[in-house]
């Protein structure tokens, strides 16, 4: 089964270098983890529009930040699952399930991100928004869509050998 809980561990701590610039932000724009969840900090710079404005761009760039952690996550199962099958390296299955994982990815329903903090910047307007989605919904959404990455192998144009080997990548992806 694909466990996105690595998506929720904890971050290094933020090295404490001269960080006075940022000292002045809420610890979550820091560092957004939030336990159990896939967790990111949208930001919209301030606009003549005002919070009206403001508000969904910075919820739109959060829900990109969370996205571009599951596609991170992901693309490392699946080249692990590819290794542990012994078909990494074999540039045509990992193509195969470089495509089914984009298209997974894209349609992976990130409305379900709920805002867990906001904060304007009193300096510059800018504004922070601090989301959170699920870490089991985003499984579950993969386990329900299994199929898609069984079937596209099952298309491609490989050898028989290649789709026995794809497939133990896929069993192997979502045990």
């Amino acid at each position: 089964m694909i466990f996105l809980g690595a998506c929720a561990v904890k971050k290094e701590e933020v090295k404490q270098q001269d960080n006075s610039a940022l000292s002045h932000l809420p610890s979550w724009v820091l560092d957004p983890t939030v336990e159990g969840k896939i967790a990111a900090v949208g930001m919209a710079p301030k606009s003549r529009g005002g919070l009206q404005f403001q508000i969904p761009q910075a919820e739109s760039d959060s829900r990109a930040n969370i996205a571009a952690q599951i596609s991170t996550e992901v693309s490392r199962l699946t080249k692990n699952a590819l290794r542990e099958a012994r078909v990494a390296g074999q540039d045509d299955v990992e193509n195969v399930f470089s495509q089914v994982t984009k298209n997974v990815i894209k349609k992976i329903p990130l409305m379900g991100a709920k805002r867990i903090n906001m904060y304007k910047d009193p300096a510059d307007g800018a504004l922070y928004i601090h989301m959170a989605v699920d870490s089991d919904m985003i499984a579950n959404y993969f386990k329900q869509n299994k199929k898609l990455f069984s079937d596209s192998v099952q298309n491609a144009s490989l050898s028989r050998d290649r789709i026995n080997q794809a497939q133990k990548a896929v069993d192997g992806l979502f045990k």
